[in-house]
């Protein structure tokens, strides 16, 4: 839309949502400051960044900056956190669905009747029906899932790991 004069302004939340890093910022910035496109963060009051002056242009280098570092910091301590737990044999992420949780408390062992609404779910994706009609199949014919009732989300997953 920018790229074709549809709109002359863009709005993000926070820097950090609306750029992979501060070099993906500063090209995107500089293209649409040749377009004639305004930049609108919330989360500085609103207020768009004249990035045609040396002040504008020199702020949002250093916003840009401090927002990938928040961000390298924040994958930093995830990690660690992940390794700290995978070091005390603690596990890591859900249990996915179809498994269990072993009496060992570390092995995931097979959840039969999960393993049953997969297999249900195939199934009907095979005989041609959409997620939308399955998922409404699965919960006419009353088969639970963890959380009670099934979404697209849900089955739409599934079959993704099942192709």
């Amino acid at each position: 839309m920018l790229a074709n004069h549809e709109a002359d302004c863009l709005i993000i939340t926070k820097l950090d949502r609306g750029f992979r890093s501060a070099s993906d910022c500063l090209v995107n910035v500089e293209a649409w400051e040749k377009l004639g496109v305004g930049l609108h963060i919330l989360n500085l009051g609103g207020q768009t960044i004249d990035t045609s002056t040396p002040t504008g242009k020199f702020f949002i280098t250093v916003m840009a900056g401090a927002a990938e570092l928040e961000r390298n910091l924040i994958n930093e301590r995830c990690s660690e956190g992940r390794k700290a737990r995978a070091a005390e044999g603690r596990r890591i992420g859900t249990i996915p669905f179809g498994f269990a949780l072993g009496k060992d408390g570390r092995t995931l062992v097979v959840n039969p009747d999960e393993q049953e609404a997969i297999a249900i779910c195939r199934n009907l994706s095979d005989s041609g029906m959409s997620i939308r009609q399955i998922v409404a199949e699965l919960n006419a014919r009353r088969i639970k899932t963890r959380g009670g009732a099934w979404s697209f989300t849900q089955v739409h997953r599934i079959l993704r790991k099942a192709a």
